[in-house]
């Protein structure tokens, strides 16, 4: 039986793994998990668990990775949403700027959003 410390140590090769695939190597993060487990698999790294869960860890995986970009998103879109408002409502730009955390790119886009439809 394999000691906890065995466990851990695999565990972090194959986190290893996948940065160096997704930063060193360009590849998205589905395809890095795939090499990842392929490779670890090869290498007799977590090698029974990754043969028989291996699919699943990388669906997962994929899946929580693009719940965040989501939830990043949903989170610019609120902030754009109310930049907009308090820009209408005759705020000045550094002040929205300063609190929405927004680009002045993305704050200069919605005020010509805004002056358009005037």
């Amino acid at each position: 039986m394999r000691k906890k410390a065995d466990g851990n140590r695999e565990y972090a090769e194959f986190v290893a793994r996948v940065r160096e695939y997704t930063d060193g190597s360009g590849l998205e993060l589905t395809e890095a998990l795939e090499k990842a487990v392929e490779d670890c698999v090869k290498s007799n790294i977590l090698r029974e668990f990754l043969e028989k869960h291996g699919g699943d860890i990388v669906n997962l995986l994929s899946r929580e990775w693009n719940l965040d970009e989501a939830r990043e998103a949903w989170e610019e879109e609120k902030a754009e949403k109310i930049a907009e408002n308090l820009l209408r409502d005759g705020v000045s730009k550094e002040i929205v700027i300063r609190n929405t955390d927004l680009s002045i790119e993305q704050v200069e886009k919605i005020i010509k959003k805004i002056t358009k439809k005037k």
